[in-house]
């Protein structure tokens, strides 16, 4: 595939990406988008933080959105010391990893951010789960299979349709630098 190709995949699931509701309802990207901003702003009124999990290229993405929610001065973290994941993983189990430390954050004012290529990892779909029966808000970011579990569990879900990590990441990437961008401008 040249170059200039895959640039135009990214655009077409870029300009099709499908934002649902809590219930599976299609939202615009104005509608969805402005939400978002609605959940982070009154999050960040109310002194609560942010929690980001990903696994792999998923979770660089959560780290960087980290850095950038930080640098727009809301509260966020990341579970991925090293030592801390390894002990968790190794004590726990890896479907564990994130939940050991997220039971520490979990709060029903707080925000959780799920970045899952596959939409089906455990370890995120755990923490998912656990955040959702306190009712903490939820945004999630998926993509391969349009009925993965991770979708419908946010109160808002930006699913991208490929089967390309690749493709998913930059797609994820590019959407969470939109939104961070627009808070940054406010």
């Amino acid at each position: 595939m040249m170059f200039r190709e895959y640039l135009e995949k990214i655009y077409l699931c870029l300009s099709h990406v499908e934002i649902t509701n809590n219930l599976g309802e299609l939202l615009s990207f104005n509608e969805g988008f402005n939400r978002v901003i609605e959940i982070f702003c009154k999050l960040k009124s109310k002194d609560n933080t942010v929690i980001i999990i990903g696994n792999g290229g998923s979770a660089a993405i959560a780290m960087h959105l980290e850095n950038d929610l930080v640098a727009s001065g809301i509260k966020a973290i990341s579970f991925y010391s090293q030592p801390l994941l390894t002990a968790s993983s190794n004590d726990f189990g890896y479907e564990n990893s994130f939940y050991q430390s997220f039971k520490l954050w979990r709060k029903k004012g707080n925000l959780l951010v799920a970045i899952s290529s596959s939409g089906e990892s455990k370890n995120i779909l755990k923490v998912t789960f656990s955040a959702k029966d306190i009712k903490m808000p939820i945004i999630t970011f998926s993509g391969f299979n349009s009925q993965n579990r991770l979708r419908r569990i946010g109160n808002i879900n930006f699913y991208i349709n490929s089967n390309s990590y690749g493709i998913v990441e930059v797609s994820h990437q590019c959407l969470l630098h939109y939104i961070s961008d627009r808070l940054k401008n406010r």
